[in-house]
């Protein structure tokens, strides 16, 4: 249905990125794609799409770094786009 596409994944959180690596917090050590989103990574493999990378903001209500944050971004999209 879809083979040969590719997709990139970007999300953000209220959540800190340790909620997501602390053993004993709220995601039991699974990283947003390893937890949240797999179903999301499953379904878009069953149609025949192709992962080429994931960026999560993290953080962002309370102690958000905006002018990293988007050079962070930046750096990631310039990084994959290598990849197409």
């Amino acid at each position: 249905m879809m083979h040969g596409k590719k997709y990139i994944l970007t999300t953000s959180w209220n959540a800190p990125k340790t909620a997501f690596t602390l053993e004993n917090e709220f995601f039991d050590q699974k990283s947003v794609d390893e937890g949240v989103m797999f179903g999301f990574h499953r379904m878009n493999a069953f149609t025949g799409m192709e992962l080429i990378g994931t960026h999560h903001f993290h953080d962002m209500e309370k102690n958000a770094d905006v002018p990293l944050e988007l050079e962070n971004y930046s750096g990631f999209l310039n990084k994959i786009t290598l990849k197409m």
